[in-house]
């Protein structure tokens, strides 16, 4: 059984109240260009100007509905098939990790941490 979260999430600059939506895949910069924050930076001279996103640290959060029957599985996991450099993971207000590396998979147990929404 397998749950896809790409697609819509949203993304704060960790010192801001406000969230901005957001895509992933996708990084800090897209999301920035798509909410119409910044100007391209592969356009004339502006990269110079947007040196700025690269240095603070971004919050990305998405909510989702688990199908009953995964919630009933043995082991369940979130699978991420790349974290852009170094990164915390969190589920639920769960610490499940730290990443510091673009360029492999990073897979989590997340059955003890998963939570049934009450209707």
């Amino acid at each position: 059984m397998y749950l896809n979260l790409t697609g819509d999430w949203q993304i704060r600059r960790e010192d801001e109240k406000e969230w901005i939506p957001a895509k992933v895949p996708g990084c800090n910069y897209t999301a920035l260009l798509d909410n119409g924050l910044i100007e391209d930076p592969f356009w004339g001279t502006y990269e110079s100007k947007l040196l700025w996103p690269a240095q603070c640290n971004w919050e990305y959060k998405r909510s989702f509905d688990l199908e009953r029957d995964l919630l009933e599985c043995d082991e369940v996991y979130l699978t991420f098939e790349m974290l852009d450099t170094v990164c915390d993971v969190y589920l639920n207000d769960n610490h499940l990790g730290f990443c510091e590396n673009a360029h492999r998979e990073f897979r989590f147990p997340v059955k003890d941490f998963l939570i049934e929404r009450r209707k």
